[in-house]
């Protein structure tokens, strides 16, 4: 049997001290992950937001350069082909659209007419009909005038020649005519190349002035009783046809086209 002084050598453990605090640091640790990932998070929230304002410039550009090209587009009617047409006797050329016909080029009259088309007449009704160009020499004015002075229905407007020769003039003038047997005050008879001289709506064009020129350039119309126009009349139109792009653009970039010698 042991005695007393045997315990003593026994060494005594003392529980109240924690000496291993090894949950606490992975709990650190967890801590440190958890923060860094959020932090990441964070990060990348803040790049993808930040890139979202380029990619809407970027495709607000696109659009804008979209439009601004369909709204610079020429109008289909006014951008089709056109031929250079020689005319010997009359010492000329003019763009002529390729699905117009020259008719006539002789001491007569260098005659052009379009294929036929819808025109509106006076009354404001459709008409099937076609467009006339007739360059005729001086002291030949439109045989509709019958010698007498006609009426400015709008008001001149001033062409400027795309490639004018050095004895011709830079610019000029076109008149929008009635005659004095049209009883409709919104009826166009013909368009004129009256040089240097403009008028204003209503003002009187003299005779005298129309029968000077040299030569004489007039745009007129007719109406036809079928697509082959064989038996063509004289048509005068409703002036709200000049408003119209499509129709005045076409009759503008053939009087611009001359090159007078």
């Amino acid at each position: 049997m042991s005695n007393s002084s045997d315990f003593d050598k026994i060494p005594i453990r003392d529980y109240s001290v924690a000496h291993t605090p090894i949950p606490k640091k992975r709990n650190k640790h967890k801590i440190l992950i958890t923060l860094f990932v959020i932090v990441l998070v964070i990060l990348a929230a803040i790049q993808l937001l930040g890139s979202k304002p380029k990619t809407k410039k970027l495709i607000n550009t696109n659009v804008a350069t979209s439009k601004t090209q369909v709204v610079t587009a020429p109008p289909s009617s006014a951008s089709g082909k056109s031929s250079i047409y020689s005319s010997a006797y009359y010492n000329l050329t003019v763009s002529i659209p390729d699905s117009w016909t020259v008719t006539n080029d002789n001491k007569v009259s260098l005659t052009v007419v379009s294929p036929t088309q819808n025109l509106t007449d006076t009354k404001n009704n459709k008409v099937l009909g076609r467009i006339v160009l007739s360059v005729t020499p001086t002291g030949q004015p439109p045989a509709g005038l019958k010698g007498k002075d006609a009426m400015e229905v709008l008001q001149s407007e001033k062409v400027v020649y795309t490639q004018p020769t050095s004895s011709q003039l830079g610019q000029s003038y076109i008149s929008l005519v009635q005659y004095q047997s049209t009883l409709s005050s919104n009826g166009i008879d013909s368009v004129i190349v009256t040089g240097n001289s403009g008028y204003t709506k209503g003002q009187i064009v003299p005779f005298s002035k129309l029968n000077s020129l040299n030569p004489t350039i007039v745009i007129y119309f007719q109406s036809c009783v079928d697509s082959k126009c064989a038996a063509p009349t004289n048509l005068t139109i409703n002036d709200s046809m000049w408003s119209d792009s499509n129709f005045s653009t076409t009759i503008l970039n053939i009087l611009k086209s001359f090159s007078l010698s």
